[in-house]
């Protein structure tokens, strides 16, 4: 399994290296991991960026994709040194927010991302447009094919024109500007704090969403909650 981490971050690190410059480190203490925090090895050789988990191991943003579909800057990044890096245990990659679209790098197919690192796959494009609306395909974000083993693809949750819209998906209704997030097959209204906090993208919400398309409604969102 160590094996197979280091790999994967010497993947994300050429990774990045492509997609970004070289950011520019600021002095800093000696660092004790906190959950959540964003963190990244000093240096212009170390281009890869962590999120420390819970279990307060460090997780790669594999891509540069996948970490804008978590964030739109770098403004809580934090700089540690290399020993301070070693002193951790890898935890994994991090993959792609839920409510995200994804293709891979080697194929024509458009997945739903959904809670559990599962895809939902999309059906032919007039039936995606019919669910995800006309500018569906430009909002799928690019994986490299050498992270697939990170998502499962769920046959059990491929979608057709008839299909709900998955679960992590945040909708709007054509009759209404509220924004519900789609969870456990219920619709949950989202208040304008919770979206901030919960880091949810305007550019993800499914919006005109025929008022056909029902849900039970559960508990409101009103602020941060573990998992989304």
């Amino acid at each position: 399994m160590k094996k197979l981490l280091t790999y994967a971050v010497v993947i994300a690190t050429i990774v990045w290296s492509m997609g970004m410059g070289a950011l520019i480190p600021a002095a800093s203490a000696a660092y004790a991991p906190v959950a959540n925090d964003i963190v990244k090895v000093t240096g212009v050789n170390r281009p890869a960026v962590y999120i420390i988990g819970s279990d307060l191991k460090p997780y790669v943003f594999s891509t540069r994709n996948t970490y804008g579909a978590w964030f739109d800057n770098f403004s809580a990044l934090k700089y540690i040194s290399q020993a301070e890096f070693d002193a951790l245990t890898l935890g994994g990659n991090v993959t792609l927010k839920p409510g995200s679209l994804l293709k891979f790098d080697n194929g024509d197919n458009i997945y739903a991302v959904v809670p559990g690192n599962k895809l939902c796959k999309l059906p032919a494009d007039a039936d995606a447009k019919t669910l995800y609306g006309a500018n569906y395909a430009s909002r799928a974000l690019l994986i490299q094919v050498a992270f697939v083993s990170n998502y499962t693809v769920d046959t059990a949750c491929a979608l057709t024109k008839d299909s709900k819209l998955p679960n992590g998906t945040l909708i709007k209704y054509a009759s209404s500007s509220d924004i519900w997030y789609i969870d456990n097959g219920t619709k949950r209204q989202v208040s304008n704090e919770a979206f901030l906090a919960n880091g949810f993208k305007t550019a993800n919400i499914v919006s005109d969403v025929a008022a056909t398309m029902s849900y039970s409604a559960g508990a409101s969102i009103t602020g941060k909650e573990a998992g989304l």
